[in-house]
């Protein structure tokens, strides 16, 4: 309950500095086999994005300073999707990634959330922006991790 009350950056700070033990439960809470080393390089990269954002940051073609890490192919292969040219589907050094975990945490923590329709209704109102520039491919909504987070 006191991590709705933290900072961003309280947060961050609080996740890396607890028992490994206990960052296992919380990664666990969000997924059984997510380690709590995923859990940090997701927050860690949320964080960054937060910042950019409350800078007034651009997000379109940006690279991220910390790139998400992804989970393990053998565990969660939808995150490893190539495309037919070798590519990955998600790049996770865009900002796109991000967007895919951010509807991950949300369908765990607030399951009515209207979120990601509020996202896809985004995309459609502004279509001169295109998803690629996001580093997410064109059906992007299609993709696994967007389906069945």
């Amino acid at each position: 309950m006191i991590s709705e009350l933290m900072s961003m950056g309280s947060l961050l700070t609080f996740f890396k500095g607890i028992d490994k033990t206990i960052g296992s439960q919380v990664a666990q809470h969000f997924n059984q086999d997510m380690p709590d080393e995923l859990l940090l390089s997701w927050l860690r990269s949320l964080y960054a994005l937060r910042n950019i954002c409350a800078h007034h940051g651009r997000l379109l073609n940006r690279v991220l300073g910390y790139a998400p890490a992804l989970p393990h192919k053998n565990k969660f292969p939808e995150w490893h999707l190539m495309s037919e040219d070798g590519k990955r589907l998600v790049n996770n050094e865009r900002v796109g990634i991000l967007i895919m975990i951010l509807r991950f945490f949300i369908c765990r923590t607030s399951p009515s959330s209207q979120w990601a329709e509020r996202v896809e209704q985004l995309f459609d109102e502004y279509p001169e922006i295109p998803a690629t520039h996001l580093g997410l491919p064109d059906q992007w909504q299609q993709l696994p991790p967007w389906q069945n987070p």
